[in-house]
């Protein structure tokens, strides 16, 4: 499996195999974006677009922008979708601290549901606040 950033203009072509993951994403997270806020943010904003491919095939899609905060930058990873399990996960892990390294990121962030604790655990990931919606009556 591959990883790949998607140069801005290539977003449009790559959507139709994707944005059904971003779909799937943003379920976790309702209310605040819809798939055209997120590829809108892609095009017009400093924010990257990574996917695993092999033999042709888009199999997970990460996207994430740098987070500038008053002692450091972070990698925030803003979505995550696709399916094939986990074996994207380690080439993808490995391709995006490259990435944040060199681009003076301290750290990757994310918020999601909880299973990703489980899955990041042996990465690193520290559990520090969780997210989470209360209605407002």
């Amino acid at each position: 499996m591959e990883i790949f950033i998607v140069q801005k203009e290539q977003i449009e072509q790559v959507w139709p195999d994707i944005e059904k993951f971003v779909a799937d994403a943003l379920d976790y997270f309702p209310g605040r974006y819809t798939t055209e806020d997120i590829k809108q943010g892609l095009l017009t904003e400093s924010r990257q677009l990574w996917i695993a491919v092999e033999d042709s095939v888009i199999y997970r899609v990460v996207g994430t922008h740098i987070a500038t905060y008053p002692r450091m930058q972070t990698l925030f990873m803003h979505f995550i979708g696709g399916n094939e399990g986990l074996r994207w996960k380690a080439p993808m892990l490995k391709v995006l601290q490259s990435f944040a390294r060199d681009n003076g990121c301290g750290l990757l962030e994310a918020q999601g549901r909880t299973g990703w604790k489980k899955i990041f655990e042996s990465d690193g990931l520290k559990t520090y606040a969780v997210c989470f919606d209360i209605p407002v009556e």
